[in-house]
């Protein structure tokens, strides 16, 4: 109690605790009586999902602890949301529990770019070796090539030699560290 006297005064328990008052009057009558204030405790809020993820895809976010919910800036009451982030992004979950007690937590998605996968080649002939270069743009960490013929490379500027002359799909997929991932296909 903030005081012990007095008509007024301010309890804040963090349990269920039952106070006594005892009243006087002017003729030194005394009277006792109780009050029990109970306090509910908060919902334990628990959020799931992915907190990054790379641009265009979706995430499954998931709040469990209550009995109703509200996300923010979704304004949705559901549970589980989907959610496609263009920029990062922190969501809310609103929770009340079934003694109408509120909580919230947050969770941060992080939006990450995707690569852009290019790449040039000189002319290609046969039993002459071919330079790709690679001219992909982001922070690449891992080159996937596929030449057309059956053979593959995971080298950033590989050298190639066909065995037959003809043209081939050349594909090259990129991906940061991250995990997000690009593609592009040419004729070589």
């Amino acid at each position: 109690l903030n005081t012990t006297t007095g008509a007024v005064v301010v309890a804040t328990p963090t349990v269920t605790t039952t106070y006594y008052v005892t009243g006087l009057d002017t003729n030194n009558c005394s009277d006792t009586d109780s009050i029990t204030i109970v306090v509910n405790q908060l919902p334990v809020v628990s959020l799931t999902g992915d907190t990054a993820l790379c641009a265009g895809d979706s995430v499954s976010l998931t709040v469990s602890g209550g009995t109703s919910y509200m996300w923010k800036p979704l304004n949705t009451t559901d549970s589980a949301v989907v959610v496609r982030p263009v920029n990062n992004t922190v969501y809310t979950a609103v929770v009340t529990n079934a003694a109408g007690c509120v909580d919230s937590a947050n969770i941060n998605v992080i939006v990450n770019p995707l690569p852009v996968a290019q790449y040039s080649v000189l002319p290609v002939c046969r039993n002459e070796p071919s330079v790709f270069t690679d001219a992909s743009t982001g922070t690449i960490s891992d080159w996937s090539w596929n030449y057309g013929d059956g053979t593959n490379s995971s080298v950033q500027n590989p050298v190639h030699t066909y065995a037959a002359c003809d043209s081939f799909a050349v594909q090259l997929i990129v991906t940061t560290a991250e995990g997000c991932k690009d593609s592009v296909t040419n004729t070589a």
